[in-house]
């Protein structure tokens, strides 16, 4: 079983529903957290990119939106999205050690937790100066939310890989 993800402007949805039960009276079991995208934006005042505090202040919101919800969903290693910006997170991780190529990528392939992570650090060494551009990193306040949601919700909720479907 895997669960489906959408993190959207207003609230991220994980749909723990197994398409692949025969059986229809297995319940379904959806979590909508008031975790959105816009929220986290509004806290990054410096753009193009947040501070290190800003960021520190967006993971600690998510945190405590997942933290008390993560004992009541179903256990499933495996996250699946069809969201844009997690093309952009898989582009962004193709692009480790080359960020200048552009990867046109096939679909759908996987992230492990550890490719997400490397990109966050990746994230973490361009706030502290880096150019992003040189590190594949795009200077997008809607990337960095959604790459901040991610990684908490895959460090928290045990979750080992992504697959980003078309």
């Amino acid at each position: 079983m895997s669960a489906l993800l959408h993190i959207g402007p207003d609230s991220t949805t994980l749909d723990f529903t197994d398409a692949s039960a025969a059986d229809a009276t297995t319940p379904s079991v959806v979590a909508r957290l008031p975790l959105g995208l816009t929220a986290l934006q509004q806290q990054m005042r410096h753009a193009p990119l947040p501070t290190a505090g800003e960021v520190e202040a967006c993971i600690a919101e998510v945190e405590d939106i997942l933290m008390p919800r993560i004992a009541a969903w179903p256990r499933t290693g495996l996250l699946r999205t069809h969201d844009a910006e997690a093309r952009h997170l898989a582009e962004a991780a193709a692009a480790a050690g080359h960020p200048t190529q552009p990867l046109p990528l096939p679909l759908p392939l996987t992230l492990s937790i550890d490719a997400v992570e490397e990109v966050f650090n990746r994230l973490a060494d361009v706030l502290g100066g880096m150019p992003a551009a040189r590190l594949g990193i795009p200077e997008r306040p809607e990337f960095i939310a959604y790459l901040i949601v991610l990684r908490e919700l895959m460090h928290h909720a045990g979750f080992v890989s992504l697959r980003v479907c078309a």
